[in-house]
């Protein structure tokens, strides 16, 4: 049970992890506090297409009660209703500190990177940009300067990289290396 546990760990995400942390304590939550409490860690494009367009407060309500219903078949968690609203608990605790040990792992991760402490600006700056995905992934770039290194010129390195199954303007290939090269 504990290896199952650790691999579900692994693929949820801060939301679901932290619901986990608010339920450790083994009182009765109302679905209205795990919502705000745990809904708050989800990404705002999930909890929107959870509420199928009505707000993203619904999608993270929504999130956390599929997520709370699933746990309640697999007798994890119970639920109580309590008048209008429900209220959940934990049932069966041995599967949360594998949950919580990878919360805490995540934490520390996102704290230090390669033994370094990283600045709060650091952590929140993605690797790349929102928007628009790039149109020469990050192997063939390197590929492209490798080969601008060699001596061949833009137009050549996009036609083999039409090859591979991209195809790049031999302007895409300039501005790719020309940033590269100041790396």
């Amino acid at each position: 049970m504990a290896a199952t546990g650790r691999g579900n760990a692994k693929r949820a995400n801060r939301g679901i992890l932290e619901l986990a942390r608010l339920l450790s304590d083994g009182d009765w939550h109302s679905i209205a506090y795990l919502a705000v409490a745990a809904g708050k860690y989800l990404r705002p494009e999930i909890a929107w297409r959870c509420s199928a367009g009505s707000s993203i407060q619904d999608g993270q309500r929504i999130y956390i009660d599929n997520k709370l219903r699933h746990w309640e078949r697999v007798g994890r968690v119970e639920k109580r209703r309590n008048g209008d609203s429900a209220e959940w608990r934990l049932t069966n605790s041995e599967w949360v500190p594998d949950y919580l040990a990878e919360l805490d792992s995540r934490r520390a991760a996102s704290e230090q990177e390669n033994g370094l402490e990283v600045s709060r600006a650091a952590r929140r700056m993605p690797a790349h940009k929102a928007g628009r995905p790039r149109s020469v992934p990050d192997n063939l770039a390197r590929l492209a300067l490798n080969l601008y290194q060699r001596g061949h010129g833009y137009r050549a390195i996009a036609r083999m990289l039409r090859a591979e199954g991209v195809s790049p303007s031999f302007g895409t290939i300039r501005n790719i290396i020309k940033a590269r090269k100041t790396v």
